[in-house]
């Protein structure tokens, strides 16, 4: 079994994410005290980590956090850039609360969860492992698409 060549879609992938982290780097040293830069700069970081970072399969210590970091970055860059929606170039008035922001981070964090949970074997379904996945990223497709899609707060 020999190395598998680097599909054209794989690479694309890592060419988006490379451009999301010059471009955050380029804001922040650029203009990092500039209202909102060091907020752009995370999502974009979290851009880059969802779109350059790819798990080998071998489950290994290194490729499960590889495979953790992969899903962490991809919630925490939709809610990011909602974040960042509804508080540039000034705070909405009816998103003052810290409760609203944190609002905005919940789904994704009790999503990882239950990535984390499932496939740890913490919470054992009666389904196979990778149908749980499939449902599991559909849910997150969802909660990547669903809100910033329609945009109803601007």
């Amino acid at each position: 079994m020999g190395e598998v060549p680097l599909d054209w879609v794989v690479a694309y992938q890592y060419v988006v994410g490379c451009v999301y982290l010059i471009i955050g780097l380029f804001v922040y040293f650029r203009r990092g005290s500039a209202h909102k830069a060091q907020h752009f700069y995370i999502l974009c970081l979290a851009s880059f980590i969802f779109f350059c970072s790819h798990y080998t399969g071998r489950l290994d210590a290194f490729d499960k956090t590889i495979y953790y970091a992969n899903i962490a970055a991809g919630m925490a860059a939709a809610a990011a850039f909602l974040h960042f929606c509804v508080t540039f170039p000034e705070r909405l008035p009816w998103f003052h609360s810290r409760i609203r922001t944190a609002a905005l981070y919940f789904p994704g964090a009790l999503l990882f969860l239950a990535y984390l949970a499932v496939s740890s074997g913490a919470v054992r379904t009666g389904v196979p492992l990778l149908e749980v996945r499939w449902l599991l990223d559909r849910i997150w497709m969802a909660l990547v698409a669903g809100p910033t899609s329609s945009a109803p707060w601007r």
